[in-house]
């Protein structure tokens, strides 16, 4: 460039423009202590906090992973519990069913028995019924009846055998007694029993014939 041309304001103008560009430029390019320090510590928090977020996330996966296997747990636990209640009282209605077939074993293992003795029974109470108490010549073989009589009864009623023989007036009970008729009976309350034709018997509370009776209609 000639000196003319330096001269000229306008090429000293664009001289000047050119050299204070430059020198932003530079200015710009310029990385100072201080911006390295910010860019680190940018970095840092970013780091920090990407590590805060997957601990946080881990943590609840974790919590969430527990309480699946506690609620499990406490399903299993809760059935097995069930099923210990179940058994135990599947135990107890065993051994009281087995306490009550002992029970009524000991207390009926002679039914059949003593149910065969009861026309033996029958038969007494009918001679007895039949003697006429005023003859003299009847009276040894009456008495020896009522003894027999009375000592069959005696052995029956230690095995449990017990006489149903309802009074006249008693209510009729079909538990107990058997109607073979129903009479009217302008003295009796009606569904009474007027006349015992036969004696009922149990054992040990269990029915083993029913008294057979006439009842008021």
């Amino acid at each position: 460039m000639s000196k003319e041309q330096s001269d000229n304001p306008a090429n000293k103008w664009q001289k000047f423009s050119e050299e204070q560009e430059e020198k932003v430029v530079e200015e710009k390019s310029v990385v100072t202590p201080e911006d390295e320090v910010t860019t680190e510590v940018s970095l840092d928090d970013e780091v920090v906090s990407s590590e805060q977020v997957a601990s946080e996330f881990s943590a609840e996966a974790a919590l969430g992973a527990f309480d699946a296997e506690r609620t499990a747990l406490e399903r299993e636990i809760a059935k097995y519990k069930d099923i210990a209640i179940r058994s135990e009282a599947d135990m107890e209605n065993l051994r009281r069913r087995a306490e009550r077939d002992v029970s009524n074993a000991h207390k009926y293992a002679n039914e059949k028995l003593l149910k065969e003795l009861l026309p033996v029974l029958d038969s007494l109470n009918r001679g007895i019924a039949g003697i006429d108490a005023g003859d003299q010549q009847l009276t040894p073989m009456l008495t020896g009846m009522k003894m027999t009589h009375e000592l069959l009864e005696k052995a029956l009623s230690r095995f449990g055998i017990e006489a149903l023989d309802p009074a006249k007036g008693d209510i009729f009970d079909p538990t107990l007694h058997e109607a073979m008729s129903m009479q009217p009976d302008p003295e009796a309350e009606s569904n009474t029993v007027l006349q015992v034709l036969e004696k009922g018997y149990q054992l040990n509370g269990r029915v083993l014939r029913a008294a057979m009776v006439i009842v008021a209609s």
